[in-house]
């Protein structure tokens, strides 16, 4: 009994810390975005290459 009271607690405040940190994302705006791969063969093994460019607005206080 006694060991199960203190796994619900360890679990309780796992939970508690976890959905503390997280907050939500609402202010995000991306006002340009460009996401290209490129696709190649080096030495018979083909490989894929990623390049993202995002940009966002300047924030003025």
């Amino acid at each position: 009994m006694k060991s199960s009271c203190i796994y619900t607690c360890i679990l309780l405040c796992l939970y508690v810390c976890n959905s503390h940190g997280q907050t939500l994302d609402d202010n995000i705006v991306i006002t340009q975005c460009s996401d290209s791969y490129i696709f190649m063969e080096e030495d018979g093994i083909p490989t894929v290459r990623n390049r993202k460019e995002t940009s966002y607005p300047q924030i003025r206080n």
